[in-house]
């Protein structure tokens, strides 16, 4: 029998072994509790809205939806990421995906959410109407770089700091210097560090003569 629905609390320590079976298999050794502390750390449940496709009670395919509120200027957008999509090896081709996709988006909708993001391969979204809507910058900046731009500009006295829990007052001024961006998605402060260690990303603050500046 195969049933469609959201997880219940109940279910979230059964998601948390499918994703990292799922994702373990079809890539490398996954732990979603490390790799994701914002939705699969101990506590977080609530927070995160995952559809379920079960054969006999068991999880053959999830996705999961994070509702997340964008401050362009003086306006708010209510969005949504989502992620988590995945479905068991030996169950793929039966349109488990296709349906709890539609079950998301159908429910974002409702909920009058204006825009929602994922990352992903782009054929197999488009199916959902999704499409490039952006673009993302990345910088690498090597010992080499440096050695060869170096007397371009002036000795600074500038540091990083590695941000490691949440005592520190700098991770306060990390967030204040966030929000004073023109585009930014509003955090809670509990959560502000776990969302900055997403995916083993390490955080560190900008320091110039002691002071953080980014």
């Amino acid at each position: 029998m195969i049933t469609y629905r959201k997880a219940l609390p109940k279910d979230f320590p059964h998601i948390l072994d499918f994703l990292n079976m799922v994702f373990s298999m079809s890539h490398c050794p996954h732990d979603f509790r490390q790799l994701l502390p914002k939705i699969y750390k101990e506590g977080q449940a609530q927070k995160s809205i995952h559809y379920l496709a079960l054969e006999n009670e068991e999880i053959k395919a999830c996705v999961c939806v994070v509702p997340v509120t964008l401050y362009c200027g003086n306006k708010t957008i209510t969005c949504a990421t989502v992620g988590s999509v995945s479905v068991h090896p030996y169950s793929r081709g039966k349109g488990y995906m296709r349906k709890l996709m539609h079950m998301a988006i159908q429910d974002m909708k409702k909920n009058n959410i204006s825009m929602s993001t994922l990352s992903g391969l782009r054929n197999r979204y488009q199916y959902y109407g999704y499409e490039k809507g952006g673009i993302t910058f990345q910088y690498c900046f090597t010992s080499d770089n440096f050695r060869h731009c170096r007397e371009r500009f002036p000795k600074r006295d500038i540091n990083l700091c590695l941000i490691q829990n949440e005592e520190t007052p700098l991770l306060a001024k990390i967030q204040e210097i966030q929000e004073n961006q023109l585009l930014f998605v509003k955090r809670n402060p509990e959560d502000f560090l776990s969302i900055m260690k997403s995916w083993n990303t390490k955080l560190y603050a900008i320091l110039e003569n002691q002071m953080c500046k980014g």
